[in-house]
């Protein structure tokens, strides 16, 4: 195989779910925009009544539990940053309605973002994941791998080996559906008897990732060209793994993750969520009538005050 030393060869096809918000013909079966690219939206899956649903991401059921706020704050002063290195940028935030213009302030923080290379540690991280795939598959040896990635690879082969485990074929990038709470994502691997996932960054949430591999764990395959499901292979119910391959650094650890607890947190993380779309908890007081009595109490409507509120984003 013939490969740039330094690049790895992105591949296009479209193997994926169909995603919320997606205008390609793959996402609106046949009746989209032939030039439009795949996109990144939300899970739309066929679900067990057989009805179109939107699934929520299995990297993100865990949201609810998360701390975030250091997270936040990083990403804040990245935006910031990048901001004050490119005054183009600027001058076009200037100009945006903060009302009016959330779209295209959207785009811009994403822009800047960028421009201060704060996702950079991510894109190689992804690259990396996709080294580690196609090692995982068979498609490439070691002696396939770009140099970039090799330290990172051979780090990731050698920790397979002391530790006894080796790749299920076939359950390498499998789609998942977890109906119970109506989660979908795709794994990276069962390695040996253990669902395992592949991280190449840094490892700050334990709840978030527990929730992730005990969700894949109780869910099942599911054919995104035909919306069949078919049980997984059982694997360990109590122990998942995280494979820790953070980019750059040549070190590969197997880190034990407890996915009954993880499930535990998954079902928690659901019932936390559903609380959002809760539409019952405000009730509109009903004004005094003469007699010190008042109306009985009425339900929030959408001309209210308290709807109003509660539906402001």
């Amino acid at each position: 195989m013939s490969i740039d030393n330094e690049l790895v060869e992105l591949t296009a096809a479209v193997d994926d779910f169909r995603r919320k918000g997606c205008a390609c013909n793959w996402c609106k079966r046949g009746k989209g925009d032939p030039d439009a690219p795949h996109g990144s939206g939300a899970p739309l899956i066929v679900d067990t009544k057989g009805k179109p649903a939107t699934y929520r991401r299995v990297s993100s059921l865990g949201n609810p539990l998360e701390d975030t706020y250091n997270l936040d704050l990083w990403a804040t002063r990245t935006v910031a940053y990048g901001v004050a290195i490119t005054p183009s940028l600027a001058a076009q935030i200037a100009n945006c309605d903060p009302k009016a213009d959330k779209k295209k302030l959207n785009e811009l923080a994403n822009k800047a973002k960028e421009a201060a290379k704060g996702n950079q540690a991510a894109d190689l991280g992804t690259e990396l994941h996709r080294v580690v795939e196609r090692l995982n598959l068979g498609t490439w040896s070691i002696d396939d791998v770009p140099e970039m990635f090799k330290a990172d690879a051979e780090a990731y082969l050698s920790a397979l080996d002391v530790h006894k485990l080796e790749v299920v074929p076939g359950m390498v990038e499998a789609r998942i559906v977890n109906d119970e709470v109506r989660a979908a994502g795709t794994f990276d691997m069962v390695l040996g008897d253990y669902t395992a996932d592949l991280k190449t960054g840094s490892l700050f949430s334990q709840v978030g990732y527990a929730v992730q591999l005990a969700t894949y764990r109780n869910g099942v395959l599911y054919d995104v060209h035909t919306d069949v499901r078919t049980p997984m292979p059982p694997t360990d119910d109590a122990v998942g793994l995280i494979v820790h391959l953070p980019y750059g650094s040549g070190r590969c650890d197997i880190i034990d993750v407890d996915i009954a607890k993880g499930w535990q947190a998954a079902q928690l993380a659901n019932e936390a969520r559903s609380w959002n779309y809760r539409k019952d908890l405000f009730t509109t007081r009903a004004p005094k009538i003469d007699g010190g009595g008042t109306d009985d109490h009425s339900t929030p409507s959408e001309e209210s005050p308290v709807a109003v509120v509660a539906g402001t984003v």
